[in-house]
């Protein structure tokens, strides 16, 4: 799933250049609440893009930092006699990036099973499947009524009772586009059906709620299928 992951990197970098451009703004009209809050606003998007990033490339803010400390040794005025030990530290940095490069990452790098499913859900040779995102406890059940794609989170009765289960992760999954159903008994999205082209609207979702609602579950590499004929 690092396709839909970078989308979601992207979606917030434009909302930091968003908040980037206001806080200017506010800066300018010396508007010290706003800037306070906008400022606020903008560490919480650079947490997510780094918590994001690292879940793509877990070796990211190492890489970052190496950069950074390459940059300013290549921008340092050499004395007589440091080239050589100048030059000598930016190759072993260089050797370490290309090392952290050939890491595997292990993290959703192959959705081609998500695909299948969703893909048999849309042409009707499944009923429905279950994505179970924490142990059998917390889910995703996909499926089709009324010409609609039906996403519907774990219902609230079967919400385990945990300390770490709090209002903030429901509150970010409404965030992400969950209501409550009809009967008030779970919180689900709707989509067109006719608008269905590919899986990466409907994976995206997955991933916010994985990466975002669930951040503090660490749920990233322990999800399953359970498909209903």
């Amino acid at each position: 799933m690092n396709e839909e992951i970078n989308e979601l990197i992207s979606h917030y970098e434009q909302e930091k250049e968003l908040i980037l451009s206001l806080l200017k703004a506010d800066q300018l009209d010396n508007d010290l609440e706003a800037v306070y809050l906008n400022s606020k606003n903008l560490f919480s998007i650079e947490r997510q893009i780094r918590t994001l990033k690292s879940m793509i490339d877990p070796h990211a803010k190492e890489k970052e930092m190496l950069e950074d400390q390459k940059k300013r040794l290549e921008a340092l005025n050499i004395r007589q006699g440091m080239a050589d030990f100048i030059k000598e530290k930016i190759q072993t940095i260089d050797h370490r990036i290309n090392q952290l490069n050939c890491h595997s990452t292990g993290y959703f790098n192959d959705g081609q099973e998500f695909d299948d499913a969703l893909f048999d859900l849309v042409e009707e040779k499944i009923k429905a499947f279950i994505f179970y995102l924490w142990k059998d406890q917390l889910y995703l059940r996909f499926s089709i009524k009324r010409n609609q794609i039906r996403i519907r989170f774990t219902p609230f009765s079967e919400i385990p009772s945990q300390i770490y289960f709090q209002k903030e992760n429901l509150m970010l999954l409404r965030i992400i586009g969950f209501r409550k159903n009809k009967s008030g008994s779970c919180l689900q999205i709707k989509l067109d059906l006719n608008a269905f082209k590919d899986t990466i609207p409907i994976k995206t979702i997955v991933s916010r709620v994985v990466y975002e609602a669930l951040h503090n579950y660490n749920i990233a590499n322990q999800n399953s299928f359970l498909v209903i004929q």
